[in-house]
């Protein structure tokens, strides 16, 4: 312990060459592109003094390799965390990081892969350190995989007989029309990570600088952010290749598929998920007009099901607007009630659906949603990760979202008939799974 390295990366790393400075005025910010293709954008903001945030951003993701891969691809980042990286295994590294306020995970999902941390000023190196050895000099612990794998068999045989993992499991098999690649995660799927593919993948994915963006946002001077960034991911390895993710076509079934479910459910009640699937052009006003739908109905369902029928705590609602890898909107629906009552409460459901597409929303219910909404954007804007959300935004889409024209002018504007044309359009013949769980003896009560 009294040895401790004083840094995390032993060499002296020479600063890389910035090929290339930008402005991006619009949201007050500069982009860098250094001599191995790195593109680092970053923006100075000190709502929290105390932070700066990074995220790095590489299209691809484990979409590029086959079904089998799905479970040593899907654990990757999970794993990776434990055994270590460069010179430190994951108790070296952990004492080397004691006292320090600095995080950093990895990521690998279906159509990218990244990086996401955060750091007090004084940590920002230390986390810059992390960076460069994920990519540079990552660590493979044989003996760590093989102890925590073991360990996630003992928690995964536990699992098995909760309701809450066999419903989830069950919805997302049904959600992605029993896709190959949609997985179950049972002693099976641990046997299928295999640890040297687990890092032939890793290997692929934190190789190459040139396709990887990193936003940086926080209270630091540009000119220390700018060397700390030369000096470390610009000396991250460099294939110059330009990639891009593969659609593997893991979409949801097409119709209406409605199933109950019964299940051994130690409380008896039943569980009500309906979503809806719609292909949406991806653009700001769509994108605003489903959150408005989203707190509308949010205002609809809590008045007309658990205020006057007391049929449940609360409906949860949410909507999303997906770019990639195609344009669809989503509406997830769920909540729980008395198993007698499923099938009246959900026909409620689909009832304020119907009149939102026929009827339009009340001019109160919009006011009301309009003014939460803009009052929630105020507060945000308060926050650096704020500008660390529209940084990306603008630099993976190319929509500015702090421009008011694609965020408060919208809003200001709806009418009850633009949001009942989005409804319309989103209800017009969807593809919608209706799945109700329901305690075993309760099953036809509900039918």
């Amino acid at each position: 312990d009294e040895a401790l390295a004083e840094s995390l990366v032993s060499e002296e790393l020479a600063p890389a060459v910035i090929v290339k400075e930008k402005k991006l005025e619009v949201l007050d910010a500069v982009e860098w592109t250094l001599a191995n293709g790195a593109k680092v954008v970053y923006r100075h903001a000190d709502f929290e003094k105390d932070q700066v945030q990074i995220r790095g951003y590489s299209k691809g993701g484990s979409s590029l390799y086959g079904a089998e891969d799905v479970p040593s691809a899907d654990m990757l980042t999970q794993l990776v965390s434990f055994y270590g990286v460069g010179e430190f295994d994951a108790m070296g590294l952990q004492k080397m990081l004691s006292g320090k306020n600095v995080s950093l995970q990895l990521s690998l999902s279906s159509l990218s892969e990244g990086v996401n941390g955060s750091a007090s000023p004084k940590d920002v190196e230390t986390m810059m350190q992390l960076i460069y050895l994920h990519f540079n000099e990552p660590r493979f612990d044989r003996e760590a995989h093989d102890a925590i794998i073991s360990r996630f068999l003992a928690v995964v045989e536990n699992m098995n007989n909760n309701p809450q993992k066999v419903m989830s499991d069950s919805l997302n098999l049904i959600l992605t029309d029993y896709h190959p690649r949609t997985r179950v995660i049972n002693t099976k799927y641990l046997d299928d990570i295999e640890y040297e593919r687990l890092e032939e993948i890793y290997r692929d994915r934190f190789a190459d600088a040139s396709d990887f963006l990193f936003v940086i946002v926080g209270n630091m001077e540009k000119e220390e952010v700018k060397l700390l960034v030369q000096k470390y991911i610009g000396a991250i390895a460099d294939l110059e290749r330009d990639e891009s993710w593969i659609d593997r076509k893991v979409y949801e079934p097409e119709g209406k598929v409605e199933k109950t479910i019964p299940m051994t459910l130690a409380t008896p009640k039943a569980n009500v998920n309906i979503v809806i699937n719609q292909e949406m052009e991806f653009t700001p006003y769509n994108s605003m007009v489903m959150r408005v739908i989203e707190n509308i109905l949010d205002l609809r369902y809590t008045e007309s099901i658990r205020e006057e029928e007391g049929g449940t705590y609360g409906v949860g609602i949410g909507t999303s607007l997906s770019k990639e890898p195609i344009e669809k909107a989503r509406m997830r629906i769920q909540f729980d009630c008395d198993p007698e009552r499923a099938a009246d409460l959900k026909q409620l459901v689909y009832t304020e659906l119907d009149k939102l597409a026929t009827e339009g929303p009340s001019e109160e219910d919009l006011s009301k949603t309009v003014e939460n909404i803009l009052k929630d954007r105020e507060q945000s804007k308060e926050h650096n990760s704020y500008y660390l959300s529209t940084l990306l935004s603008y630099c993976i889409y190319g929509i500015n979202y702090d421009d008011p024209a694609n965020y408060e002018d919208i809003v200001n504007s709806l009418t009850p008939q633009n949001v009942q044309d989005v409804m319309k359009a989103l209800y017009d013949y969807p593809n919608i799974v209706d799945l109700v769980f329901v305690p075993e003896m309760e099953e036809a009560a509900v039918e």
